[in-house]
């Protein structure tokens, strides 16, 4: 094991069984954040991911500076799927169940499946919703600065639902 003192500088993303996952000159690991030492080390394939993006179960999706997508095991560190990226202007994107859900400037919002890599809906939403947190019931929630928060079906992307609430929904 490798420690990491002062050399890991950019924290990518969450705690996974204990250890927090971080990057820095190319390499992307969990490391214990009691002893220092690389847990194990993430293998994502061409230049170093800009930001761990979603996570669901094990797996974590990272980003690529060119929008490109890299799904990896944070178990076992191994390299799922890299595919270049349908969603180049996503601002935000989560999992559930092998489904991708990315939401884009101007409301609209598609999920693709990460086993078929194909296209499954894309909806359009009035306003911008920057704000996402997939459910496991079936459910896609959205919320948005002005206080509006959807609940998309995540089999049709077709509204459920619709509140109004005071404040921004981060």
């Amino acid at each position: 094991a490798k420690p990491c003192g002062g050399e890991w500088d950019v924290l990518l993303g969450p705690v996974y069984a204990g250890d927090v996952l971080v990057s820095s000159g190319g390499a992307t690991v969990l490391i214990n954040p009691h002893t220092g030492l690389a847990a194990r080390r993430i293998l994502v394939p061409g230049e170093n991911p800009v930001r761990f993006q979603a996570g669901a179960g094990d797996l974590g999706i990272f980003v690529h500076a060119d929008g490109d997508l890299t799904g990896a095991s944070l178990r076992t560190g191994e390299c799922r799927f890299t595919r270049r990226s349908p969603l180049k202007g996503a601002t935000w994107v989560c999992v559930e169940s092998d489904v991708l859900f990315a939401g884009e400037k101007g409301g609209r919002v598609t999920a693709y499946s990460l086993k078929e890599d194909t296209k499954v809906w894309e909806t359009m939403l009035q306003g911008e919703y920057p704000a996402a947190s997939a459910g496991s019931d079936g459910r896609l929630f959205l919320g948005s600065a002005a206080g509006s928060i959807v609940c998309l079906d995540v089999r049709t992307g077709q509204p459920a639902w619709k509140a109004t609430v005071e404040g921004a929904v981060t």
